[in-house]
């Protein structure tokens, strides 16, 4: 199991509780706890800002495919 995959899980748990926590003190609907759970385990899953989880390079280049051929000097 990946380390995304667990806090998902751990998110949605914890997204649950809370849910179920503002449906108790605020007398509020009980579908509210699945949907903050949903809710937090997207947000750590999906992680849009990139905040969470490290991009993963597309390609690793060697320093001189780096530069273009223009820059290099002409022999």
């Amino acid at each position: 199991m990946s380390k995304r995959s667990l806090a998902t899980i751990l998110w949605f748990t914890s997204g649950w509780t809370f849910g179920a926590f503002l449906s108790f003190v605020f007398h509020l609907p009980g579908g509210l706890d699945i949907a903050f759970s949903v809710l937090a385990g997207a947000l750590v899953w999906w992680d849009p800002a990139g905040v969470l989880w490290a991009k993963q390079p597309r390609s690793l280049k060697r320093p001189a495919e780096a530069i273009p051929n223009q820059t290099l000097a002409h022999e």
